[in-house]
Protein backbone atom coordinates (compact mmCIF):
# COMPACT_ATOMS: atom_id res chain seq x y z
CA UNK A 1 0.00 0.00 0.00
CA UNK A 2 1.15 3.52 -0.74
CA UNK A 3 2.63 5.10 2.41
CA UNK A 4 0.66 8.33 2.01
CA UNK A 5 -2.56 6.36 1.67
CA UNK A 6 -1.78 4.25 4.74
CA UNK A 7 -1.01 7.29 6.89
CA UNK A 8 -4.16 9.02 5.66
CA UNK A 9 -6.25 5.98 6.60
CA UNK A 10 -4.81 6.25 10.12
CA UNK A 11 -5.54 9.98 10.20
CA UNK A 12 -9.15 9.39 9.14
CA UNK A 13 -9.66 6.67 11.73
CA UNK A 14 -8.06 8.57 14.60
CA UNK A 15 -9.86 11.80 13.76
CA UNK A 16 -13.15 9.91 13.68
CA UNK A 17 -12.40 8.30 17.04
CA UNK A 18 -11.45 11.66 18.58
CA UNK A 19 -14.57 13.33 17.18
CA UNK A 20 -16.78 10.58 18.62
CA UNK A 21 -15.00 10.53 21.99
CA UNK A 22 -14.81 14.31 22.44
CA UNK A 23 -18.38 14.76 21.27
CA UNK A 24 -19.71 12.13 23.67
CA UNK A 25 -17.80 13.47 26.65
CA UNK A 26 -18.68 17.04 25.68
CA UNK A 27 -22.38 16.22 25.59
CA UNK A 28 -22.27 14.29 28.86
CA UNK A 29 -20.37 17.08 30.64
CA UNK A 30 -22.23 19.88 28.81
CA UNK A 31 -18.89 21.33 27.70
CA UNK A 32 -19.11 23.64 24.71
CA UNK A 33 -15.33 23.60 24.28
CA UNK A 34 -15.23 19.79 23.99
CA UNK A 35 -18.09 19.80 21.49
CA UNK A 36 -16.26 22.47 19.47
CA UNK A 37 -13.09 20.36 19.61
CA UNK A 38 -15.12 17.36 18.41
CA UNK A 39 -16.34 19.40 15.45
CA UNK A 40 -12.72 20.36 14.70
CA UNK A 41 -11.75 16.68 14.74
CA UNK A 42 -14.69 15.95 12.44
CA UNK A 43 -13.40 18.61 10.05
CA UNK A 44 -9.93 17.03 10.22
CA UNK A 45 -11.51 13.71 9.31
CA UNK A 46 -13.19 15.29 6.29
CA UNK A 47 -9.97 16.94 5.12
CA UNK A 48 -8.04 13.68 5.52
CA UNK A 49 -10.75 11.89 3.54
CA UNK A 50 -10.42 14.38 0.67
CA UNK A 51 -6.64 13.96 0.80
CA UNK A 52 -7.01 10.17 0.71
CA UNK A 53 -9.19 10.37 -2.40
CA UNK A 54 -6.73 12.80 -4.03
CA UNK A 55 -3.80 10.47 -3.31
CA UNK A 56 -5.72 7.48 -4.68
CA UNK A 57 -6.61 9.37 -7.87
CA UNK A 58 -3.13 10.90 -8.14
CA UNK A 59 -1.35 7.56 -8.17
CA UNK A 60 -3.23 6.34 -11.25
CA UNK A 61 -0.96 5.80 -14.26
CA UNK A 62 -1.24 8.01 -17.35
CA UNK A 63 -4.13 7.24 -19.67
CA UNK A 64 -5.53 8.59 -22.92
CA UNK A 65 -7.10 11.67 -21.34
CA UNK A 66 -4.18 12.40 -18.99
CA UNK A 67 -0.94 11.79 -20.88
CA UNK A 68 1.24 12.97 -17.98
CA UNK A 69 -0.63 11.20 -15.19
CA UNK A 70 -2.99 12.36 -12.48
CA UNK A 71 -0.58 13.84 -9.91
CA UNK A 72 -1.96 17.37 -10.24
CA UNK A 73 -5.14 16.37 -8.41
CA UNK A 74 -3.13 16.38 -5.15
CA UNK A 75 -2.06 19.97 -5.82
CA UNK A 76 -5.63 20.93 -6.63
CA UNK A 77 -6.85 19.39 -3.36
CA UNK A 78 -4.16 21.29 -1.41
CA UNK A 79 -5.05 24.55 -3.14
CA UNK A 80 -8.74 24.07 -2.38
CA UNK A 81 -8.04 23.35 1.29
CA UNK A 82 -5.83 26.43 1.53
CA UNK A 83 -8.57 28.60 0.05
CA UNK A 84 -11.11 27.19 2.52
CA UNK A 85 -8.77 27.93 5.42
CA UNK A 86 -8.28 31.49 4.21
CA UNK A 87 -12.03 31.93 3.79
CA UNK A 88 -12.75 30.80 7.35
CA UNK A 89 -9.82 32.82 8.72
CA UNK A 90 -11.24 36.00 7.18
CA UNK A 91 -14.71 35.03 8.34
CA UNK A 92 -13.49 34.64 11.94
CA UNK A 93 -11.47 37.85 11.66
CA UNK A 94 -14.63 39.67 10.61
CA UNK A 95 -16.52 38.25 13.58
CA UNK A 96 -13.75 39.23 16.00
Amino acid sequence: MHTKAASLKWAIGLSGFLAFFKGGVGLICASASLVASALDSLMDMGISSVNYIAVQKGTKPPDEGHAYGHEKIESLASYTQGMLLLFFAFLFLGEA
